[in-house]
């Protein structure tokens, strides 16, 4: 077993990419209706911007416990923490300009992006 490995960040990180790909699937499923206007399209950016904020969230979990951690003010993390933020912060945008059913998923996992990036922000 991992010396880093908790149950409880597994659980969280599973039911993240569980509620991500809901996201995903409820706009295949609109898909038609999406291009209609710009406020349907930005929730397409809004859910790729998040995606992109959420893989680089889980490369780090998954690279830290491969690797046993981070020391501090290590390269591959603060750049991480810097592209994550802002694909966050743009996905919080386009849940607020959005329009559509995935509106609200997709804020509630674009804020949870940024607070996690934040609270790795301030572990450094």
């Amino acid at each position: 077993m991992f010396r880093y490995f908790h149950l409880t960040w597994f659980i969280l990180y599973t039911a993240y990419c569980g509620l991500l790909i809901w996201c995903w699937v409820a706009w295949i499923r609109m898909k038609p209706k999406t291009w209609r206007n710009w406020r349907a399209a930005t929730i397409a950016v809004g859910i790729l911007c998040t995606t992109i904020s959420a893989t680089l969230s889980v490369f780090l979990y998954v690279h830290a416990l491969y690797t046993g951690g981070y020391p501090f003010y290590h390269p591959v993390e603060l750049r991480c923490i810097r592209w994550g933020s802002l694909t966050a912060l743009l996905g919080i945008v386009a849940a607020i300009a959005g329009k559509g059913r995935g509106r609200i998923p997709l804020a509630v996992i674009s804020v949870l992006n940024l607070v996690m990036w934040f609270a790795d922000a301030m572990a450094q």
